[in-house]
């Protein structure tokens, strides 16, 4: 194994330390070289000088990917804030690190966990450009409201239904699922996270 000509400069307890990375050359041509730095793993890219990804330090940290900047930019954090769909009272505000490209999506597998509750998908599917300490309303469903692991939904509710409180943590199909409801008139935030079909989903609901 061959020592690299690269230093890294760790500071950690006030302290600089160097670092060295020791390779093969045929891990430098390929796609860079695997370090573990604390505990934690990371890489080191090469490429082009033109390229804003060459030579730094990536870590990756609870699944997440945070590149470590020449000036030591911290990942951007937003504010989420969790609403109980059926009460709509606020029953958490969450603190969410967003990855280097400013998106926030979220689904039933990223989204913030709280005990007792599924993820409603949110107002809207994508947001960029998000900034520092952005602020987004974002909705839970108790998991206490039956049918959470329920897939297929045609034709769910009566005719005579006139509010939907429904656990579709699990779905994939909605179509048909208030036809024909006419007195419907209020419908708490469905999770269509895994939804491919809907149609039909609110046809004939002229009260909406």
């Amino acid at each position: 194994m061959a020592e690299l000509n690269t230093k890294f400069h760790c500071k950690k307890d006030g302290v600089t330390e160097d670092i060295s990375a020791y390779t093969t050359l045929d891990e430098v041509q390929n796609t860079g070289i695997e370090i573990t730095i604390g505990g934690i793993d990371g890489y080191i890219k090469y490429g082009a000088a033109d390229d804003e990804n060459a030579s730094q330090l990536n870590c990756k940290v609870d699944g997440s990917n945070y590149r470590v900047h020449k000036t030591a930019i911290p990942p951007i954090t937003i504010t989420l804030l969790c609403y109980d769909v059926e009460t709509e009272q606020q029953i958490s505000a969450i603190k969410y690190p967003l990855p280097d490209d400013r998106t926030l999506y979220l689904n039933n597998e990223n989204a913030p966990s709280i005990a007792g509750y599924d993820f409603v998908m949110m107002d809207g599917i994508k947001y960029t450009n998000v900034a520092e300490d952005d602020v987004f309303d974002v909705w839970y469903v108790a998991q206490s409201i039956p049918d959470r692991t329920k897939t297929s939904w045609p034709r769910y509710f009566p005719v005579a239904t006139t509010e939907v409180l429904a656990n579709t943590y699990s779905a994939t199909y909605l179509g048909t699922l208030c036809y024909g409801c006419s007195s419907l008139d209020k419908v708490h935030r469905l999770n269509t996270s895994n939804v491919t079909d809907m149609r039909y989903m609110f046809r004939g609901c002229t009260s909406l």
